[in-house]
Order: C-alpha cells, then structure tokens, then sequence
C-alpha cells in the first residue's frame, strides 16, 4: 500500500537546504502505524506524502528510481510563495514545470522559469549560493516534476563524450564546470504526457515504481534530446556582454508596449544579433519574445485587478492588436481568463 504520510519538519521537499535526504530519509519512522507501509521493490521506493500546512497545501512523491537516479513530483498550493537557501549536491536536475513559477538566484546569476518548460540545472557541491524561490503572487499553485542524475550515474549511461550531450551537459560530467549551470529549454508536447500519466498514476502496489521508471527514463530521453538540439554557444561570455544582456531585458521589459527589434536592441547595444538572442536563452532562459510577452501579461494582470478597464482595453494597452490573442496568452499564463479575472473584482468590490 503506498503510504499518505503528513510531514511539517521538511520545507515542502527540501530538508536544510538538502534534497537527496528527502529521498533517502526512512518516512515509515515517521508516519503513523496506521498508514501503511511504503512502496520497496527491486531496489527502488517511494513514498507519496500530503502537505497541509498554513504556507503550502498538496501533495509531493519521493521516488528512488535506482542508485544515481530520483524522481521528485509537486502539486501543492503556495499561497504566499516560500524561498530557502540551496544546498551544493553535485546533482544533474531536469526540472520540467508545468504551472507555478521558480527562480533561482545567487552572485552567479539568476533563472527564471514561469511558463510550462524545463530546466537544466547543475550546482556543484559547495557552492551554496543558490535562493531558491517558489511560487509568486499571480501564480499560486506549483506542479512539477524533477530528475536528479547523479553525474557519474548519467555518464556510464550515456558515456562522458557521446554526441548525444550538449557542451554544457559534457563539461559538467567532466569535472570542468565549477559554477551553477542553467538553461531553461522549451516545453515539449510528449512531456505533457509523461507527467500527465506520473500524477495521475493510481497504482497502489509493486507497478506503480515499474511505471515510474519506465516514465523516468522517457523523460530523461526528452530532455537529452531537447538539450542537444538546443545547445547554447560553447565560447562563455565575458563580463561586458552579460551586462549588455541584462541589459536587453530590463529594456525589453520596460518598453514592451512598442518593443524595439532584435535586430535593433542588438545595435543600440552593440552586440551581434545571434550573441544577443543566445545570450537571453543562456542567461534568462528566454527569448525576447517570451520576455516582451511576459512583461505585456504581467501588467495586463495589474490592470485588470486595479482599473475599471474593458479586457479589450486592457489589450490594447498593454500591446495586443487582437482581443483573442491576448485571452489566449492570458489563460495560457494565468489560468484563468482576463473576463473571469475582472469580474472577481467586481463581485470583491461590491
């Protein structure tokens, strides 16, 4: 039978700052008799715990698939958000989001990811200067699904210099990667699927840690493949042309009502257009696209909760020309329609 255990002293998934214990802790110490026994057989387990607590609500599922690999799955409501300070574990994560937002910040840099996509994220051991912040005040409910590789598990794997691995994954199993590397890849139709059939698995016994791997492994083939296929510029880029990245971004974010062209931020900057569209990939894991549309809904959201504007009006000055097209993008970020949004307002007004 496979265990619904309550726990309060592990900060949603994450003990001090730790992951790897979350898999390796013995929950049945901690779970009342009379909830049953955890899911062992063949080398692997899990455990599915539920969360209720005054900061975060839902359920999270450990799952040791094999020695080097784990999977981690979320569904919890985050009504204030929650931040703790990450611990180095030398671990190889393939973060797939599906709704909710996480950001990862350090003096290395920072990651945002809002939108269903998936991250690559690798933090050496001892370098602990990674916050971590789930969920944000427009997105409050998390669903995720994490691979954790240990690196020497995924080389004798996939082998240290197989073609399959992109430069950054490459330098990582090598030892030649001693910052945190990130990079957030688009999100892929076929990994709907895969967490679709993960969250909503309703085996109880010996085949649900079957499925699991199996779903695991078709997971890890997807991300593989979108990384390679995805490769960032292997040259790094120097100090000068991250700071002209960054600045790209707060000008993308700043005048998203009539952005700029690539082509021309890159000039009024003085960068190479490809180095530029890279460089926001690489360093904010999107495209100026994604940043101008992001900032575009972000504000629509604020208007739509503080005016007494028409949505078609929202639209139109935030930037969109087409009154579907903004629902569209809206429901897509949101989850909710820009019409259902106003008109909670209205009701909490009256």
């Amino acid at each position: 039978m496979l265990a619904e255990t309550t726990s309060r002293d592990v900060a949603l998934h994450r003990q001090d700052g730790r992951i790897l214990g979350s898999f390796h802790t013995d929950w049945s110490d901690r779970a009342p008799p009379s909830i049953g026994s955890i899911i062992e057989t063949g080398g692997m387990r899990t455990v599915r715990m539920t969360v209720d607590r005054d900061d975060a609500s839902g359920t999270c599922e450990f799952v040791s698939l094999e020695p080097g690999l784990f999977l981690l799955t979320l569904d919890v409501a985050l009504p204030q958000g929650m931040a703790l300070n990450l611990v180095g574990e030398d671990l190889i994560e393939f973060h797939y989001r599906v709704s909710g937002s996480i950001s990862l910040q350090g003096n290395w840099g920072d990651v945002i990811q809002d939108r269903p996509s998936m991250l690559l994220w690798h933090q050496p051991q001892g370098h602990d200067d990674v916050w971590e912040e789930l969920g944000s005040a427009d997105m409050k409910r998390e669903v995720s699904a994490t691979l954790y590789c240990k690196p020497e598990w995924l080389g004798r794997l996939i082998g240290y210099e197989s073609a399959l691995l992109p430069d950054d994954l490459r330098r990582i199993l090598n030892r030649q990667s001693t910052l945190p590397t990130h990079r957030v890849l688009p999100h892929l139709p076929e990994t709907s699927s895969i967490i679709h059939a993960i969250l909503n698995d309703k085996e109880s016994g010996p085949l649900r840690l079957v499925n699991m791997k199996a779903r695991g492994y078709e997971l890890l083939a997807c991300a593989l493949r979108s990384a390679a296929s995805d490769s960032p510029p292997s040259r790094p880029l120097s100090d000068r042309d991250v700071k002209r990245i960054d600045d790209a971004r707060e000008i993308l974010e700043r005048e998203f009502i009539h952005p700029p062209t690539m082509q021309a931020l890159a000039r009024r900057l003085g960068l190479n257009v490809n180095k530029l569209c890279n460089g926001l990939k690489a360093r904010h894991g999107a495209t100026g696209q994604h940043l101008i549309r992001a900032a575009r809904l972000r504000r629509a959201y604020e208007l739509l909760q503080s005016s007494d504007l028409q949505v078609s009006q929202v639209a139109y000055a935030v930037g969109y020309a087409h009154h579907s097209t903004f629902t569209a993008a809206f429901v897509e970020r949101f989850g909710i329609s820009p019409k259902a949004l106003a008109a909670n307002r209205n009701m909490s007004r009256n």
